[in-house]
């Protein structure tokens, strides 16, 4: 009986742990002495221990965001380009502009070119 009440204690302590590791979950199974196979056991077989999991990662989401807007709004120009390569690739601001390359004409390419290396 007694591995059914740790198992409860540390399903308590977990996320107030992972939100203290900010969302790590290998530190915050190392403080609490389990294994990451042990804590994704818990997080796939218990909807409600999932979701206060998801929880905490998404607090500790806003608190970033929550700092880099802080940055932004005093005048960090890092952040600023931070903030316009992921969120204002819509408005031009991206270093390396993506490519649509249909692989499969491509590779038809190729394969008329090595059978006509054959004949």
């Amino acid at each position: 009986m007694k591995g059914k009440k740790d198992i409860v204690s540390v399903k308590d302590l977990i996320p107030e742990t992972l939100a203290k590791c900010m969302g790590n979950v290998s530190q915050m199974c190392k403080q609490l002495n389990i294994s990451r196979t042990h804590f994704y056991r818990l997080y796939n077989e218990d909807s409600d221990f999932a979701a206060s999991c998801t929880d905490v990662k998404e607090m500790i989401l806003d608190t970033v965001e929550g700092e880099l807007f802080k940055a932004i709004n005093g005048g960090n120009v890092t952040a600023m380009i931070f903030y316009l390569k992921t969120q204002g690739r819509s408005r031009g601001y991206i270093e390396n502009p993506s490519m649509n390359i249909n692989m499969a004409d491509n590779i038809t390419e190729v394969v008329i070119n090595v059978k006509g290396r054959d004949e």
